[in-house]
């Protein structure tokens, strides 16, 4: 069994109603609910990444679904999980919006690895918990235009994530 480090990404809405609740929860009311015309996902789920960068771009999402804040001035907030991959499922939601790319991969088997390595999401059907699942979070002001500009500085947006603080998690400090 390995464990893998991959990321959820929301607004701070929902990252602080997590740390008041002490997990991430599979069965809540959806930012993308099924009738969603773009990005429907599936209630029972956390919906997780393998890059922080699509973190942060969930996290705004979920801002601009919440109507919380302008995109110039989000707080998001990502969370850092550490899993086995024997927990991970494919993400259907995902697959079934790419339907291009899954018109063109018919060849490939669809395993978790698959969906990670070129949807770059995965999801799990239970809670994670703070301190246990969940190892760390942030909650910084990020912004998708300061990702892009960055990008093309030639800065990688790994580097400007190195600078988020990240708050670690133990069984001890949730609150």
């Amino acid at each position: 069994m390995n464990k893998l480090i991959l990321y959820h990404g929301t607004s701070k809405i929902n990252g602080e109603s997590i740390l008041k609740d002490g997990k991430i929860k599979s069965d809540i009311k959806r930012v993308y609910g099924k009738d969603h015309l773009v990005q429907p996902t599936t209630n029972g789920y956390v919906y997780l990444t393998n890059k922080i960068e699509q973190a942060v771009r969930y996290g705004q999402h979920a801002t601009i679904m919440n109507k919380e804040e302008s995109l110039t001035k989000t707080i998001i907030y990502i969370f850092k999980i550490k899993i086995p991959d024997s927990e991970l499922e494919i993400d259907e939601d995902e697959i079934n919006t790419m339907s291009i790319w899954k018109s063109s991969h018919t060849d490939k088997v669809i395993d978790v690895e698959t969906c990670l390595k070129y949807l770059s999401t995965a999801r799990v059907g239970r809670d994670l918990l703070l301190g246990e699942d969940v190892i760390s979070y942030s909650g910084e002001q990020l912004n998708l235009a300061e990702m892009n500009y960055l990008k093309k500085q030639s800065v990688s947006v790994e580097e400007k994530l190195q600078r988020v603080q990240w708050i670690e998690l133990n069984k001890t400090s949730i609150f």
